[in-house]
């Protein structure tokens, strides 16, 4: 009967904590209103460019995210946080018309390599979101439109 009851004193601890995390580890939304610097508003993407990009990219690499409803629950939402401040440090296209023009030769570069290798999209965030999962196709559409965008961008360097 006292083994019973301290389960049920463990499994009520348990609960009662991570409830109280939901309200202690609040995690910031990090979209903003701005885009005046936005890759689309400075340089010609193609509509089927835009479209992978917004499917795959845009939700750790712009201003614009899509937080799904897991992204209210601890410890979820710290984990997601981290992934989306790390994405936007790395490289966020609204803001991409901000980087100096060797910045934005080298992002784009690293774009394409990160698609090369595999390493971008996240595996993480592939198997959760199905529609960021590149095909073949997708990948060489976006590592072409970068290399021409590349090529644009070194005629200013």
């Amino acid at each position: 009967m006292v083994d019973i009851k301290r389960k049920w004193a463990v499994v009520g601890g348990v609960l009662l904590t991570g409830i109280a995390f939901q309200f202690i580890l609040r995690t910031a939304r990090t979209n903003s209103v701005g885009d005046t610097g936005a890759l689309t508003k400075i340089y010609d993407v193609p509509k089927e460019v835009n479209a992978v990009l917004r499917a795959t990219c845009f939700d750790c690499h712009s201003n614009h995210t899509d937080y799904p409803w897991y992204s209210n629950i601890q410890p979820f939402a710290k984990f997601m946080e981290g992934h989306i401040l790390q994405g936007k440090e790395a490289l966020n296209f609204d803001e991409f018309g901000s980087y100096s023009v060797k910045k934005q030769y080298n992002k784009l570069r690293s774009v394409e390599n990160q698609l090369k290798d595999g390493t971008m999209p996240l595996r993480s965030y592939a198997f959760i979101h199905r529609d960021a999962r590149l095909t073949k196709e997708e990948i060489n559409l976006l590592i072409n439109w970068s290399k021409d965008l590349r090529n644009k961008i070194a005629n200013k360097l």
